[in-house]
């Protein structure tokens, strides 16, 4: 049933002179193809009640009938309802449930010139008018995480293929369970993203969004090195809910419709989050985005939204708190977004230029590290030492091995990554390593249920560079991340206090300790 809702209805009387009760009649009788659960409920403007239907939409008569004893100023008799022009309509709301995760949406008048625009479909809005992370079947879930595999020609991969958790199932699950890859116009990120799968001009008032990226589509190019190496979509109805999708995929959404996913975003392992968060959320949110100074390819932020998300439309610089609680929606989960701090060499006033090595040798840059900032943000939270393992882009320039300073929290590197992603009983077993993976992630090393889905990776050249992080503690998303790493550099023991090697040895064996960083500093 579900493929005969794949089309998209829109009714407009916005030309008529007036609006007759028989116009409403044809408007319902044109909706029971949609075979849903059906509330309609008008209101005059001396408030009083001027059509209820409960149940499926009954015959035309009916509702004629309905329409008449409904009304306190119409008669029973079905011809001078039929003709009556609706002249104190101040509100009609249609409510849709059951079968159907379709709509429900409030249609405001103004006098007898008014109008009315009824967009049912899949591909609109949501079952009850709230923007929120939806899963593989459209169903609402408070948030999810992806972890798309890289497209690997030994492992008979496509690079579309993924494994995923939500606060529904709350165990892992893969695309082939379902058989819905990543770019598939039904699939996860299809249904979460549909509230902007239509042109700016026909969204709601009461809905905005922010695409951000600092390799916006078509190319990848555009965001300077200024802007925080960041990507994501943040969508809200300023009356109910609204979700944040941080994600690590470049040129993605590639375009606001069913071709959405990049050409080149199967090449590459990447990780997306995905939360719903109640519209007042957003403001910190919106503060967030201004601490990376991400960079906004693509919105539509109406007047009367929060600051901070026109803020961030018109790229201004508005820094505050680097570290915010927020809590999801459904009231399952609590995060917290981290923003890092910058590293900015001190350059010896007896030096008259700086080169990367300089700052390759100064121990300070490890400020500027998102992940030793998560470790010891989380240490403080829960009074306790908490070492993190990291998976971020294993070809970029000046990538930085494990960070085993002694007596401080360690950041370990994770040198591979190993999923099933086949269904239960029919394992599929796909192994990879940095170089091939785009992600950037981190899980506490311990006993701590810590994940983070996070934007930079680990190199001095994103040191210098805005960027952060979505964090929470949750059992299974932890341990499902955790039972992911097939291998991690771990520090030495016993400890010894970091230092820079000799460089001359350290750019002569760089390229063989850490796979594919040779490359030039534009590298993502």
């Amino acid at each position: 049933m579900a493929e005969s809702y794949r089309y998209r209805w829109t009714k407009s009387l916005r030309n008529l002179p007036e609006v007759t009760y028989d116009d409403v009649v044809r408007m319902i009788v044109e909706c029971q193809i949609l075979e849903a659960e059906l509330e309609i409920i008008g209101v005059t403007d001396d408030d009083s009640l001027l059509i209820l239907l409960d149940k499926r939409p009954p015959p035309p008569l009916q509702i004629y009938k309905l329409l008449s004893a409904s009304s306190a100023s119409q008669t029973n008799n079905t011809d001078s309802v039929r003709s009556h022009p609706v002249t104190k309509l101040q509100e009609l709301q249609i409510h849709f449930s059951g079968p159907l995760p379709g709509l429900t949406r409030t249609l405001k008048t103004q006098g007898v010139m008014w109008r009315i625009f009824l967009t049912i479909c899949l591909l609109c809005w949501s079952a009850d008018g709230k923007v929120r992370c939806r899963n593989e079947k459209d169903e609402p879930v408070d948030w999810y995480i992806m972890y798309k595999a890289p497209g690997l020609q030994e492992t008979y991969t496509n690079g579309l293929e993924y494994i995923y958790i939500d606060s529904k199932g709350k165990k892992k699950q893969t695309s082939t369970d379902h058989n819905k890859l990543i770019d598939d116009p039904n699939g996860v990120l299809a249904n979460t993203l549909k509230p902007i799968f239509k042109l700016t001009k026909d969204m709601p008032a009461d809905f905005g969004f922010i695409s951000y990226s600092d390799q916006p589509p078509p190319d990848g190019t555009g965001a300077g090195s200024t802007y925080g190496h960041s990507k994501g979509v943040v969508m809200m109805d300023k009356t109910t809910t609204g979700v944040w999708l941080l994600h690590s995929t470049p040129k993605f959404p590639f375009k606001r419709d069913n071709n959405f996913w990049p050409p080149t975003g199967v090449v590459n392992a990447q990780t997306f989050i995905c939360v719903t968060f109640k519209y007042e959320e957003f403001k910190k949110i919106g503060q967030h985005l201004l601490n990376i100074r991400a960079f906004p390819f693509d919105h539509q932020i109406p007047k009367g939204f929060l600051k901070e998300l026109i803020d961030v439309t018109e790229k201004k610089r508005s820094p505050g708190d680097r570290i915010q609680k927020l809590t999801s929606a459904g009231g399952e989960a609590s995060f917290r977004s981290i923003a890092k701090e910058l590293y900015e060499y001190k350059k010896p006033t007896t030096t008259p230029t700086t080169t990367r090595q300089d700052t390759l040798k100064d121990s300070t840059r490890f400020d500027g590290d998102l992940y030793r900032t998560i470790a010891e943000t989380y240490s403080t939270i829960k009074k306790s030492n908490i070492d993190v393992r990291v998976q971020t882009w294993g070809q970029q320039c000046y990538r930085e091995g494990s960070y085993c300073e002694q007596n401080q929290h360690q950041v370990i590197n994770i040198k591979s990554v190993k999923a099933d992603l086949g269904k239960e009983n029919d394992k599929w077993e796909v192994e990879w390593e940095p170089c091939n993976d785009h992600s950037k992630w981190c899980v506490a090393k311990d006993n701590n249920n810590l994940i983070c889905i996070a934007d930079v990776n680990r190199a001095v050249t994103q040191y210098e560079r805005p960027g952060g992080a979505l964090c929470f503690e949750h059992q299974q998303a932890s341990d499902l991340f955790k039972g992911l790493i097939a291998g991690t550099k771990d520090c030495p023991r016993p400890l010894k206090r970091h230092s820079s090697p000799d460089l001359t040895q350290y750019f002569a064996k760089k390229a063989k300790l850490d796979p594919g960083s040779a490359c030039d500093d534009d590298s993502d």
